[in-house]
């Protein structure tokens, strides 16, 4: 029996990927459905979310295991492979889709694992994302926004961060 965390690395094309969809549908869903999320999700429409990292090649898909239970995931694809709802707010702010690249969720469930515990944040199961320039380019800005997609609805909006300029 393996012992500890194994991090696996999978992108789009990576063809182990699709078995892992099932299980990181459960993980989203266990996830999200504590506070602050409070989302009652389907594994149906899990699935059918991640679909987009399957059908882009340049998506990636961090998976923790323990014990091969798959316990911790963090995703991310060029945003331009986003649902048009997703990237309307950045469009809507001047910036280019092809530009950024989404830093998707990071989820991580708590654990009895030690290993796992090191890794978590102190309340339980965690949550973040994030998004970040695919260039170098002066005008490339993501910082002064603040999106949020309502795991409720699916809407997403996106507000100035006043503590950026």
């Amino acid at each position: 029996m393996a012992t500890g965390i194994d991090i696996r690395i999978l992108t789009g094309s990576t063809p182990g990927l699709a078995a892992h969809v099932p299980d990181l549908a459960r993980l989203r869903i266990t996830v999200f459905r504590e506070f602050p999320y409070l989302y009652d999700g389907t594994t149906a429409y899990e699935e059918k979310y991640l679909q987009t990292y399957l059908d882009c090649p340049e998506s990636v898909v961090i998976l923790a295991l323990d014990q091969g239970q798959v316990i911790g995931a963090s995703t991310g694809l060029p945003l331009e492979f986003e649902t048009p709802e997703f990237k309307q707010p950045f469009t809507s702010a001047g910036l280019a889709p092809a530009s950024i690249f989404y830093c998707g969720e990071s989820v991580l469930l708590a654990s009895s694992s030690t290993d796992a515990k090191a890794m978590r944040a102190p309340s339980g199961a965690s949550t973040a994302w994030c998004c970040a320039p695919l260039t170098a380019q002066p005008t490339t800005r993501v910082g002064p926004l603040i999106i949020s997609r309502s795991m409720r609805s699916g809407s997403v909006s996106a507000i100035r961060n006043p503590r950026i300029s």
